[in-house]
């Protein structure tokens, strides 16, 4: 008799959006910087993904005062989890004509935050519309399908 080693068991992932706020400067408290990230974690709470250590210069809770997530979707695996992602970048950088999903950069590299966007409700929508789809279909549109709902989003 031979021991087999059992198959990976597959971790599920939650594809998300957070918004991020602070201050642009002290001297004008009315003026709010605001950006979204889209991502991923294996995190059963999202905002395990962006605890860092205390001492760390960039850890983003130093830097911004207000995060919330604002959506989350559990994908049965890692693979699902990307391809949710790709599918919600794809669809904001074809909505916008970006080349790139990111429009936002900080001076500092921050942790745990990079393919950031300046908050525009209409994109935020986009993606909140696909998170809604992905929990009632738990599935990616196909290409086909893709190119037939384009005026959905």
């Amino acid at each position: 008799m031979t021991l087999e080693t059992p198959a990976p068991v597959a971790k599920p992932h939650k594809v998300y959006i957070v918004q991020f706020k602070r201050k642009y400067d002290p001297k004008f408290p009315d003026r709010v910087l605001s950006i979204y990230k889209v991502g991923y974690t294996s995190h059963t709470d999202v905002l395990d993904r962006f605890k860092v250590r205390e001492d760390d210069p960039a850890a983003i809770m130093r830097h911004f005062d207000y995060i919330k997530v604002l959506a989350s979707e559990w994908c049965a695996n890692i693979e699902e989890a990307v391809a949710l992602e790709s599918h919600i970048i794809q669809t904001i950088a074809r909505k916008t004509s970006s080349e790139r999903f990111h429009n936002f950069w900080e001076e500092l590299q921050l942790n745990g935050i990079t393919e950031t966007r300046k908050w525009n409700y209409t994109e935020t929508s986009y993606v909140f519309q696909i998170l809604k789809e992905w929990k009632q279909n738990k599935k990616l549109l196909g290409i086909n399908e893709l190119i037939d709902v384009k005026s959905k989003y």
